[in-house]
């Protein structure tokens, strides 16, 4: 059965996020870097297992590069939104808005799909439930969200290609070219003809 990780002591999750953002990316994440940034208490290793069940830590250790995304702050809620599904994607699978399901379901789910006693699956529900209050779920399932809302095409025309939102036709490629020409006023009619000329040969291939 899989295993899902949790903090110990849930209320410590929402300020260990906050230094995600705030610090430096480290080199690696483990019990001796949670002290440099304040997280120095008995249970706070456990706050590790959070963050790799997340994605956010790979499994050598080395922040992964959702980490790196959720350091910018306005997509930080999306990214951690895409962590928790991908995390959590059994729990998705019966629930596609777990974020929104009760307590009760949540603990029924654990209860089923893991080995864990009571008192781990009560921090498994409350350790969800806290990374989601920080998520927001309603873009983190774009792929699916944009087929979803986008609006059936119409029937192309015979003969006439669709085309795209900035009316663009698919199908076809367009090439426009600008051409500027500096002739030196001292220039002969000769030359001059000699330039159009070769342009002509080389755009027109005559």
């Amino acid at each position: 059965m899989p295993t899902y990780g949790y903090a110990d002591v849930q209320s410590r999750i929402t300020p260990l996020m906050r230094k995600v953002q705030e610090t430096g990316l480290p080199p690696r994440v483990d019990s001796a870097w949670l002290p440099s940034i304040g997280f120095n208490k008995s249970n706070d290793p456990s706050l590790i297992r959070v963050l790799k069940q997340i994605g956010f830590v790979e499994g050598t250790g080395v922040p992964s590069p959702r980490w790196q995304c959720y350091r910018d702050r306005q997509a930080a809620p999306m990214v951690l939104a895409e962590g928790i599904r991908d995390g959590y994607s059994d729990l998705f699978k019966i629930y596609p808005s777990a974020e929104q399901q009760a307590e009760a379901d949540l603990e029924d789910f654990f209860a089923s799909n893991t080995t864990a006693g009571e008192l781990a699956r009560r921090r498994m529900v409350l350790t969800f439930l806290a990374l989601c209050s920080l998520a927001d779920f309603s873009q983190s399932d774009g792929s699916l969200q944009g087929e979803v809302d986008r609006p059936q095409s119409e029937t192309p025309k015979p003969g006439v290609q669709p085309e795209d939102e900035d009316g663009i036709s698919r199908g076809r490629v367009s090439l426009h070219i600008d051409l500027q020409i500096h002739i030196s006023p001292e220039a002969s009619t000769e030359q001059i003809d000699q330039i159009f000329a070769s342009i002509a040969k080389h755009l027109y291939d005559k």
